[in-house]
């Protein structure tokens, strides 16, 4: 299991470090405190699966409607 930090998770997903603090305290994903200071890691494998998986756009939800 390898672990990121937020920034190499941030980097990964094209996002701002802040916003990877957000999506953990929303609990978009699985979050490991760790040392002293209880830093933030992410699991790889977790954000590589939330990058494969299926986008929703406005145009499938005006399909459904």
């Amino acid at each position: 299991m390898k672990l990121l930090r937020i920034k190499e998770a941030a980097d990964l997903l094209g996002v701002h470090p802040n916003t990877m603090r957000n999506f953990a305290n929303r609990g978009m994903f699985t979050v490991y405190r760790i040392g002293l200071r209880r830093d933030r890691r992410f699991k790889r494998d977790e954000i590589e699966s939330y990058l494969t998986r299926p986008k929703i756009t406005i145009h499938d939800i005006d399909e459904e409607i």
